[in-house]
């Protein structure tokens, strides 16, 4: 995929950052520069912690759907609004 090409299932993904994780990935995982953050996500799935109880379960289900490795894994708009009604 080209910087210019783009898909549902790559806006669903990230519409599941959390709040400030675009601003400030540095802060998510200190002592990585940013080409070991990228690396880790996108060839060995490396996401944020989501600490437990700090967020409601369909929530946190819903952050980690978004998050999916695979894009065809992740949900479509429709399937989180249906969530988030």
């Amino acid at each position: 995929m080209t910087t210019r090409e783009t898909s549902a299932a790559a806006a669903a993904a990230s519409s599941g950052a959390p709040p400030g994780y675009a601003a400030a990935p540095l802060q998510l995982y200190p002592g990585l520069n940013m080409f070991q953050i990228m690396s880790g996500v996108s060839e060995r799935g490396m996401r944020p912690e989501i600490v437990a109880g700090s967020i409601p379960k369909r929530l946190e289900d819903l952050v980690r759907a978004c998050w999916a490795q695979r894009p065809q894994d992740r949900p479509t708009f429709a399937e989180i609004d249906a969530v988030l009604e």
